[in-house]
């Protein structure tokens, strides 16, 4: 009994967070969220709501690859990437390295690159 009620509100909250975040994409296409305030919520509910690991990877690619995504909001969301779990980073590269060439992504796509190069140089200890 109390294992199941557990599990609705975990189900209930989730949608919540998922409500929200919708929510807030429209503002943001909308024009009346500024982008910071978009991604800083966008992770605050992200990680308030538990969002699994693959919803995660899932939005954050949608956003990456959209072309009706303005490039201040991803470059944001890459300027936060650091708060993502590495198998869900690794996923998020794969799949924006993946992507169809465009203006969008290929911006995108050199920031990853310049990204994960200086990350294997801090991590060899070469500045």
């Amino acid at each position: 009994e109390i294992r199941r009620h557990a599990s609705k509100f975990i189900i209930r909250t989730r949608q919540q967070y998922t409500a929200a975040l919708r929510d807030n994409l429209k503002s943001l296409l909308d024009g009346t969220i500024a982008p910071r305030q978009f991604v800083r919520e966008f992770f605050e509910l992200t990680e308030a709501g538990n969002m699994r690991h693959e919803i995660r990877k899932k939005l954050v690619l949608s956003l990456l690859l959209s072309p009706t995504v303005r490039p201040s909001v991803k470059f944001l969301m890459l300027e936060n990437f650091d708060r993502m779990a590495k198998p869900v980073q690794m996923a998020i590269i794969s799949g924006v390295l993946r992507a169809e060439p465009s203006r969008h992504t290929e911006i995108i796509k050199d920031e990853l690159r310049y990204m994960v190069v200086s990350q294997r140089q801090n991590e060899a200890g070469i500045h």
